[in-house]
């Protein structure tokens, strides 16, 4: 749950329910021991399947082998799911409005333009159903709204508070000091 009161005359409070369920697997092919951990959210048991999120670790120790010696060079990859939510944890960061308002990110002053692969589209949520977490207002009392931030590779939007969409003649979209959900 959430309440805020501030000196700007906001007075609001809101309530979530978001289960986590924290795996660890490990495994031993043929002398090459593995282990994988990875957490999966829902707003109620029932978003659980066991059998899926078996089925998922055993992927993620199939996957992984002793190394192997590669030539160096370019390679076309696909990155796995926890892949991107690392690399999603940061790219937050480059959609800060007051990061591009400072010139401290790489996307200041880059609204419009290509910054990453045609085939990507990237949106910021205040809530979604299937974890269960729900930002309903920011730590300003801004109502949180969905925002999209990269389309066809183009970025499309910042995340603000009050200050940086000031600076940028926009709304604020409710970000000020909420961990994004981005997609």
């Amino acid at each position: 749950s959430q309440r805020l009161v501030s000196s700007e005359g906001a007075d609001a409070e809101s309530a979530s329910r978001a289960l986590v369920a924290a795996v660890s697997a490990q495994a031993n092919f043929n002398g090459f021991a593995c282990g994988t951990e990875f957490e999966l959210t829902a707003s109620s048991p029932d978003g659980f399947d066991p059998a899926a999120i078996a089925a998922a670790a055993a992927e993620r120790l199939r996957l992984q082998g002793p190394p192997v010696p590669f030539t160096p060079g370019s390679y076309r990859v696909f990155l796995d799911q926890p892949v991107i939510w690392n690399l999603l944890l940061t790219a937050w960061q480059m959609f800060s409005g007051p990061r591009c308002e400072a010139g401290t990110s790489c996307f200041a002053g880059k609204m419009g333009e290509p910054v990453g692969s045609p085939l990507v589209n990237l949106s910021d949520y205040p809530s979604h159903p299937a974890c269960g977490y729900k930002y309903d207002f920011d730590f300003e009392g801004t109502p949180c709204s969905p925002i999209a931030l990269m389309r066809e590779g183009k970025m499309a939007g910042m995340l603000h508070h009050m200050g940086s969409a000031a600076a940028f003649g926009e709304r604020s979209n409710g970000r000020a000091g909420r961990a994004p959900l981005l997609t």
